[in-house]
């Protein structure tokens, strides 16, 4: 579903995957995902090759993307949109980039000099490229950018909105984030791999970081490998992020919360019934 879902007359925030996998996946796609707001407006998290693809397919519109660090298997997919927008003459996209990915990001897509044969063409001129901080803003709302724990400090950012969801990218456990970031219950979006990995989070590590700071309910994982090992996790009880699910966020009969749903008549009941 693409666009907003209305519950008990409210808007709600709503954000969806596109792909749950990691850059070993076969079959789970390019991690990211789409957030849509009330008035309309919509976010790319992370645009990997896959998710250009999986954008296409499904004829989406968007305005922006957040990138939460400049790995390929979560930037890969700029070049094709970049030939996307230049030579179909589409408005431009918003980059929210934490201002100390942008000298990579330019290293990786913006200084071979002229991007197409013909000359004329800047990679940039495709984008409208925000540099950010601790914050930036997108259709009215406030969005919180954090430090993860991915290779080297300040490689990796993880993204929150409050009172509705904490997107952490790829990374080790952070509940120090955590506590500052999610504790409205938030629900959280985090990275997770089955086998111990000293630049994401196996599930034991989770399971250990996590067990005092309440938030072991509100862990929805992905980046998994495989759907084999997604499978493995959803057995020993973990929550897992799948394609098609809409997670709701907002307010339904003086309740505030979030839901998650296939369908607009199950999300309507569970708006009011699932608060997190």
């Amino acid at each position: 579903m693409d666009g907003q879902f209305r519950a008990g007359g409210y808007m709600t925030v709503t954000l969806e995957f596109l792909g749950t996998g990691g850059a070993h996946s076969e079959d789970l796609g390019s991690s990211s995902a789409k957030i849509c707001l009330p008035n309309h407006q919509s976010m790319l998290i992370d645009f990997g090759p896959d998710t250009f693809f999986a954008v296409k397919e499904r004829k989406l519109q968007f305005d922006a993307i957040f990138l939460t660090h400049a790995h390929l298997d979560h930037v890969g997919g700029l070049e094709r949109l970049f030939f996307n927008i230049a030579f179909k003459e589409q408005r431009s996209i918003k980059l929210f980039i934490p201002v100390g990915l942008v000298t990579r990001l330019h290293q990786i897509f913006g200084s071979a000099g002229s991007q197409v044969a013909e000359g004329g063409m800047n990679f940039w001129d495709s984008f409208q490229l925000i540099p950010v901080s601790d914050a930036f803003y997108f259709g009215g709302y406030r969005f919180n950018v954090f430090p993860v724990r991915h290779h080297f400090p300040g490689e990796a950012f993880g993204l929150a909105l409050p009172g509705c969801f904490v997107y952490t990218g790829d990374t080790r456990p952070i509940p120090e984030q955590l506590v500052a970031h999610a504790g409205r219950g938030e629900l959280i979006f985090h990275d997770a791999t089955t086998a111990t990995n000293p630049a994401h989070s196996a599930l034991n590590d989770l399971k250990r970081e996590y067990a005092l700071h309440n938030v072991l309910e509100r862990l929805i994982l992905y980046h998994f490998d495989s759907a084999a090992e997604r499978q493995f996790a959803e057995g020993q009880g973990w929550r897992t992020a799948r394609l098609g699910v809409i997670y709701q966020f907002g307010y339904n009969q003086g309740f505030a919360g979030s839901a998650e749903s296939t369908d607009e008549q199950k999300a309507a009941e569970e708006l009011s019934a699932n608060v997190h």
